[in-house]
């Protein structure tokens, strides 16, 4: 059993804070459907095209984009609205781009990150990397963890455990 995560309606409700229900349905989600609607002083509301009502849809397509997964969205058979469980099925490179993009949905001043290029080719880890770097010129504090050395590049800092027995401070190196 899934779900199907409409933004026009659950965004007609200013209650709802459409990028945490995404968030929290997310595993249980089978469908998005990307509409946007205009909401009334009285509480009605109507569909209106995507980037005339209330629901920022550009920021969703620009989180898309920050995380280097528009063009791969974009090619889905249904763009935006293609349900997840839809053949061709994801790959999991492309299930950690599209939720890279949900971890920056917003402008968020604090991104937190784990692995954030597991399952990424080169061209994938490239664009984290760019992903990285571009938050962090906008004012976006970035904390990562990664194995991957062009990732860290992408750092101004890195932290590096002195001990994983012990605890004990870690060595701090400013790049």
């Amino acid at each position: 059993n899934g779900l199907t995560f409409c933004t026009g309606s659950l965004g007609a409700n200013p209650a709802n804070d459409l990028p945490a229900l995404a968030r929290r349905f997310a595993p249980r989600t089978h469908f998005a459907h990307l509409r946007n609607v205009r909401k009334d002083p009285d509480g009605s509301f109507e569909e209106a095209a995507h980037l005339e009502g209330d629901t920022d849809m550009a920021a969703v397509i620009e989180a898309a984009r920050l995380a280097g997964a528009l063009r791969m969205v974009a090619g889905l058979p249904h763009g935006f609205a293609t349900a997840l469980g839809e053949a061709p099925p994801l790959s999991m490179g492309q299930r950690q781009r599209i939720a890279l993009a949900r971890a920056v949905y917003g402008a968020p001043r604090l991104v937190l990150l784990d692995e954030p290029a597991a399952f990424l080719d080169t061209e994938g880890e490239a664009a984290v990397a760019a992903m990285i770097a571009a938050l962090s010129a906008r004012g976006t504090a970035v904390i990562f963890t990664s194995h991957r050395e062009g990732l860290l590049r992408a750092a101004t800092r890195v932290l590096t455990p002195v001990s994983y027995t012990h605890l004990t401070l870690p060595t701090i190196y400013s790049v």
